[in-house]
């Protein structure tokens, strides 16, 4: 799923302004899709100090 890793190497600007609302409606749109599953990170909160390293 977009948004899920900002690491500037690896992501696109265009990830770092998703919004809550946007995963959502991501979500309902691969379910309509027929998808039967909908992957997200785990890592949702990280350590402050590895915040400059990662974007």
């Amino acid at each position: 799923q977009p948004a899920n890793f900002l690491y500037p190497s690896i992501t696109s600007p265009w990830e770092a302004r998703l919004t809550p609302e946007d995963s959502l409606r991501f979500a309902r749109k691969v379910d309509g899709l027929g998808f039967d599953q909908l992957w997200v990170s785990e890592h949702m909160i990280q350590v402050p100090e590895l915040l400059g390293s990662m974007g």
